[in-house]
């Protein structure tokens, strides 16, 4: 309890504008509570299908958000994050380009590295791309914008 304390006030202190929240199936005691914890003036994040809290939480869960964005729920995962970048860019918000030059990795070797990130998993297995379909995209990505990629996850 104390780290999850420590944690969330140091999202409190970023001092950020807006906060956005990419999971579809919120969480309202992981994503939504670190959502919570910022200090961000506009808060943005999927309405989401439900699927990890009960009834009420979803409820209180929304309240949290000023923009929620539907997409429909039969969308594989990467076409519901495609479908929420679409209407958040209608949304004509201030949002900044991120870089990592000035942030602390792992590992320099991808500071100076153009790459995608591709997480083939899901803890819902109806939901898991067969992998011929990430290797199309990651070929994809190689070949038409010379990024690196970048496989992350866990064991599932």
């Amino acid at each position: 309890m104390l780290y999850r304390y420590k944690f969330l006030q140091r999202i409190n202190r970023l001092n950020v504008e807006i906060a956005i929240n990419f999971v579809y199936s919120r969480s309202r005691r992981i994503d939504d509570a670190i959502l919570s914890a910022s200090s961000a003036t506009t808060k943005i994040g999927y309405l989401g299908d439900g699927e990890n809290v009960v009834h009420f939480e979803k409820y209180f869960g929304n309240k949290l958000y000023e923009i929620l964005i539907d997409v429909p729920y039969q969308l594989h995962d990467f076409l519901k994050h495609h479908k929420f970048l679409e209407n958040l860019m209608r949304k004509s918000l201030p949002i900044p380009i991120l870089s990592i030059q000035n942030r602390v990795t792992p590992s320099n070797i991808l500071i100076n590295t153009r790459y995608a990130v591709i997480f083939p998993g899901s803890g819902n297995p109806s939901r898991i791309w067969k992998t011929d379909h990430f290797c199309k995209v990651a070929d994809f990505l190689s070949k038409e914008y010379t990024l690196d990629i970048c496989l992350c996850g866990s064991k599932r």
